[in-house]
């Protein structure tokens, strides 16, 4: 199985009828206003963002495989990671066989330790040595602006 490409966005929608992939409000930064009295070391930002991935298998067929994303702070230590199996995908109809994949992995909140570049590392597991290797590095700007004291209203 071989990665294509991957994209961070906030969200891609994948048509049954025609089998397309539209990705959504493509992203490279985001920013945030947060309180600096109440800033932990590691704050949780509720977010939407997917990474979409396509993958092909160039005339053989798809079997299962195993995706890993890890979330990389600037000093590139690992603050997040997760995995995520791809089964067998359905067979297409003209061929018996299914050649191409996109994967879809939704991130709902992000771990930050501080304003920076952050980077997604994808990993596809090498199924002959169990190991993974690296397939998209995608930069991901978080921009923070501080506020002394919380606003009332």
């Amino acid at each position: 199985m071989k990665h294509v490409w991957s994209i961070l966005c906030q969200t891609s929608i994948r048509d049954q009828d025609t089998n397309r992939t539209s990705i959504i409000n493509a992203m490279e930064s985001i920013g945030f206003i947060l309180n600096k009295e109440k800033l932990d070391k590691k704050k949780y930002i509720p977010i939407n963002l997917e990474i979409t991935s396509l993958w092909h298998n160039y005339g053989e067929e798809i079997t299962d495989f195993l995706v890993k994303v890890d979330l990389l702070n600037f000093a590139e230590k690992v603050i997040s990671s997760s995995e995520m199996p791809v089964p067998k995908p359905k067979t297409d109809f003209d061929s018996g066989k299914m050649k191409s994949a996109t994967t879809r992995i939704s991130i709902n909140r992000l771990p930050i330790t501080e304003a920076g570049f952050y980077f997604f590392k994808v990993w596809q597991e090498d199924k002959k040595d169990k190991k993974f290797n690296l397939v998209a590095e995608l930069p991901f700007e978080i921009k923070i602006k501080y506020q002394e004291k919380d606003v009332k209203k």
